[in-house]
């Protein structure tokens, strides 16, 4: 009976386990249109010129931030024909784990997972510089399921980004455009 328990449970949970193709931008609506042509923007700009955008979506389960996320992912690649330009993160690996290049908040930041959600200790040596390697592309950070972390996390993430650009130090997360995704919340 275990021997096929994993192919029976793909089935019956109707997991789509390959790629989900190609998303037309012409599907979204016009709230999703709103904020995928905002963060395009962002993407399309020069290198040299910095116009930040902190972006708030919130919505419940099937309101199509997912969707949303995934389409302005493909479109980044396209821009820029690798991964690095626009960052997913979520506070867990299954959340992650729902996009391509999704990462935790602490692998992609070096955020100790026993830290807590208190003052970090600045990075040095090889561990900044691979930070900043890290994020030298990087013009936009998706943060899903916002509603799991809190104040003292989104500081941490804002230390971090500012390590991690420290020529935009002066401006919050470093100058990258933020956006967070997930069900309203109230910090």
């Amino acid at each position: 009976d275990a021997k096929d328990w994993i192919s029976r449970m793909k089935v019956s949970a109707e997991l789509n386990i390959e790629n989900e193709g190609y998303i037309d931008t012409n599907s979204l609506n016009n709230d999703q249109q709103r904020v995928f042509d905002e963060i395009i923007a962002v993407l399309q700009l020069n290198k040299n010129e910095n116009t930040q955008k902190l972006i708030d979506v919130s919505g419940g389960a099937g309101t199509g931030k997912s969707y949303l996320i995934k389409a302005i992912l493909q479109q980044a690649y396209e821009i820029s024909g690798h991964r690095n330009f626009v960052k997913i993160a979520a506070p867990t690996g299954c959340a992650a784990s729902q996009f391509n290049g999704g990462q935790t908040l602490h692998a992609l930041l070096k955020i100790p997972p026993k830290k807590g959600c208190g003052e970090l200790d600045d990075l040095t040596g090889g561990s900044l510089a691979g930070l900043q390697e890290n994020f030298r592309h990087t013009r936009v950070i998706i943060i899903d399921e916002k509603g799991m972390i809190g104040l003292g996390r989104l500081h941490q993430i804002n230390q971090r980004l500012k390590q991690a650009r420290p020529n935009h130090s002066d401006l919050p997360f470093g100058g990258i455009t933020v956006l967070l995704a997930g069900l309203y919340c109230i910090w």
